[in-house]
């Protein structure tokens, strides 16, 4: 109240053991868990997004599984916007082994059909900055500009800089992913 007591309150317990981050939408509430896959199992659902009504009631989620991911939200963010009827998610992961033996972290990005609560595109391979990969991206940002995503990293090693990145897809079909 405008004294700053608190006048109720609600537990949501987490539908995975890793909170990530909370968007709101005119009509909606979304919760981002996720959990480990140390083993590296193509089975393991790493990400799940959950959609409550106004009144935190469920309605559904959408779970991303198989992406490249031991540890989400390893060092970093997890930012949400959403564009027409879509959700998009910029966070980071640690992935699995690479070549080298280590487990390097990266950027993952989301889209989310929020109403039928389907994933639609993903992100989370290693690949170069034409692709929106940033590593170590240790702080993630997304908006939607003309139905292309803008995205910015607080990269440390491929590339050491802050990277900008507009993407060249038209993101309100439902694939953000470049076609080069």
């Amino acid at each position: 109240d405008a004294s700053y007591q608190l006048l109720t309150s609600k537990t949501i317990s987490p539908e995975l053991p890793i909170f990530g981050g909370f968007y709101e939408t005119d009509r909606y509430y979304f919760l981002l868990t996720g959990q480990e896959n140390k083993s590296q199992s193509p089975e393991v659902e790493t990400y799940r997004i959950t959609k409550y009504d106004k009144d935190w009631n469920r309605i559904a989620s959408a779970n991303l599984k198989d992406c490249n991911t031991t540890v989400p939200f390893n060092a970093g963010s997890a930012r949400m916007y959403s564009s027409g009827k879509y959700l998009l998610i910029r966070t980071c992961h640690k992935m699995y082994k690479s070549d080298d033996g280590l487990n390097h972290q990266a950027n993952v990005t989301i889209q989310v059909d929020m109403e039928s609560m389907e994933i639609t595109d993903s992100f989370t391979k290693t690949m170069t900055s034409k692709y929106g990969y940033v590593s170590h991206s240790f702080n993630q940002f997304i908006k939607v500009e003309n139905n292309q995503i803008i995205a910015l990293d607080h990269g440390d090693a491929y590339p050491r800089s802050i990277v900008l990145i507009k993407y060249h897809t038209d993101m309100s079909g439902g694939k953000f992913t470049p076609d080069y």
